[in-house]
């Protein structure tokens, strides 16, 4: 949803160029009304807003605007996708994406690797991350690139050590599209069985779309290949459980009435045309 569901609110570059924290959480939380009353109760989002603050606050150096902000933007971006806490009726569940150093891809080519420095890597690219965590986000989703020279999919370092140990992080990790088969393709793993084994074992709680994990893995806990099992489906299912807006223990269908009484209704025309004119931005 970068530019909410139903009704058009502005993109993320424009919500950061507002400086508006409480018109963050605005347009999240409205757009999270429309979505949850179609069923929608997952929101997969970029950290677009950051990543325009870091690039265009000319005024201040790179780390301190990280920083500084970090912890605001994250907060707002959560409250609103997500409420006061996961479950909360209206809202949907936010994911976090993509862990870590998307952003630096060599040559600016998506999917490329990113070789980031440990100075750069603590004090620009993983702030943010780590202020949504504290914020509460419920989940968070893998790069596909590698991250010095460790594809982020498989990195345990990464996943583990620094997002579950280090930040204590207790929702789950999903993969990007395809991600875990492509640790074949980058050379990190040797077929199919050796991709979803690195990949959950590295901290990968869910797959998207390929079929890897359902095709490999149950063999793969057979032979004792898969380590702390417990926690990688007691993750998933606890943000779940808790999750009563996911639909998927309680209120599990759509109420035709809702739906139409949310979907570009009047309260939410006025708020985006609210958060057009708070975003609008003259350049000379």
């Amino acid at each position: 949803m970068i530019h909410g569901f139903r009704t058009i609110y502005p993109v993320p570059i424009a919500l950061a160029a507002s400086w508006d924290p409480a018109q963050v959480e605005k347009v999240q939380s409205m757009a999270a009304r429309e979505a949850s009353s179609v069923g929608v109760n997952w929101t997969l989002r970029q950290w677009w807003t950051l990543r325009a603050i870091r690039a265009g606050a000319a005024l201040w150096r790179a780390r301190e605007r990280i920083l500084i902000w970090a912890p605001v933007w994250p907060k707002r971006r959560c409250g609103g996708f997500q409420g006061d806490a996961i479950g909360a009726p209206n809202h949907i569940l936010a994911c976090v994406k993509h862990f870590a150093g998307y952003g630096a891809a060599e040559g600016g080519r998506d999917y490329d690797s990113s070789n980031i420095s440990d100075e750069q890597l603590w004090n620009v690219y993983l702030p943010p991350f780590e202020a949504a965590v504290r914020a509460g986000a419920g989940s968070l989703m893998s790069a596909y690139m590698d991250l010095n020279g460790v594809p982020a999919t498989g990195n345990r370092w990464l996943l583990h050590h620094v997002l579950r140990e280090k930040w204590g992080f207790q929702g789950f990790v999903v993969s990007d599209w395809g991600s875990i088969s492509s640790l074949t393709t980058h050379g990190f793993a040797s077929g199919p069985e050796d991709a979803a084994v690195r990949a959950v074992n590295a901290g990968v709680d869910m797959e998207m779309t390929t079929g890897v994990y359902r095709n490999n893995l149950p063999a793969a806990v057979k032979k004792g290949l898969v380590k702390q099992v417990d926690d990688r489906c007691c993750g998933a299912a606890d943000s779940g459980c808790r999750s009563t807006s996911w639909g998927l223990f309680k209120d599990p269908y759509v109420a035709p009435e809702r739906c139409e009484r949310e979907l570009v209704s009047t309260t939410q025309r006025e708020a985006a045309r609210t958060a057009a004119d708070r975003t609008a931005v003259l350049f000379a």
